[in-house]
């Protein structure tokens, strides 16, 4: 699942901004969000700083810096990490046409991509242990009740079938399949009502994951402490400001 500009970027046209220190803890905890992501509003740092990664290296292979930092039609994954206050203001996803970085955007290849942050491809492969911690909290004896509480009332407000061991995909996945044989007559109404459900039926889950992935994120942070550091601090010098 998963797009209007609302405001200048951070970063210019070099991202050269000296009010951003290189050892700010702001910066440092946006680039711990930008990669061990959370639900709910910290989802607001992780677009954040995702897309101004992405403005610096597309700066620095030859194009324009992204249009604006803020913009919420950036999501990331909505089952496991949604944003509900985000969702139940704008619906799952939104449409840009045209999309305003469209001409700002170029191909971005291994000669140019790191030139300003030589350890983002360190950085983003940190994912890959974020979602197996994920997965093992999702698996958590702590975690079934909340799953299946979010299942029962996916199904009852829906009247879908959802599986109680991933009701959020599962869900996700039948509103995808809806919205490909909806016209967009009944899509426009078809979308509030399913995204109203989920923020319904996804409230605990939302709370609960979040603190069930709290102990890994700092274990995690504590791990790739110098990392985190580094990329914090080369995101400042390319200009970027919380």
């Amino acid at each position: 699942m998963s797009a209007a500009c609302s405001g200048p970027s951070s970063v210019d046209r070099r991202g050269k901004d000296p009010s951003a220190g290189a050892g700010d803890l702001r910066i440092l905890e946006d680039v711990v969000a930008g990669v061990f992501m959370l639900p709910g509003d910290s989802q607001d740092r992780t677009r954040r700083t995702i897309r101004a990664i992405l403005s610096v290296q597309n700066v620095d292979c030859g194009g324009e810096p992204l249009s604006d930092l803020d913009r919420t039609s950036y999501r990331q994954d909505q089952a496991r990490y949604p944003q509900l206050s985000l969702i139940a203001i704008k619906g799952f996803s939104e449409e840009l046409d045209p999309d305003p970085d469209d001409s700002a955007r170029v191909e971005l290849d291994d000669s140019c991509a790191a030139r300003s942050l030589p350890r983002v491809y360190e950085w983003d492969a940190l994912m890959y242990e974020w979602v197996d911690a994920t997965d093992r909290a999702l698996a958590s004896p702590e975690m079934s009740p909340v799953l299946d509480e979010a299942a029962r009332c996916l199904a009852s407000d829906s009247g879908w079938d959802i599986a109680a061991s991933d009701p959020a995909v599962a869900y996700l996945q039948k509103v995808d399949n809806e919205a490909a044989v909806a016209t967009p007559s009944q899509m426009e109404a078809l979308a509030q009502q399913r995204a109203a459900t989920y923020v319904k039926c996804m409230a605990r889950y939302e709370q609960e994951m979040a603190a069930a992935l709290e102990p890994a994120k700092t274990a995690l942070v504590d791990k790739h402490a110098d990392l985190l550091n580094e990329m914090a601090q080369d995101l400042a010098a390319a200009g970027y400001a919380p």
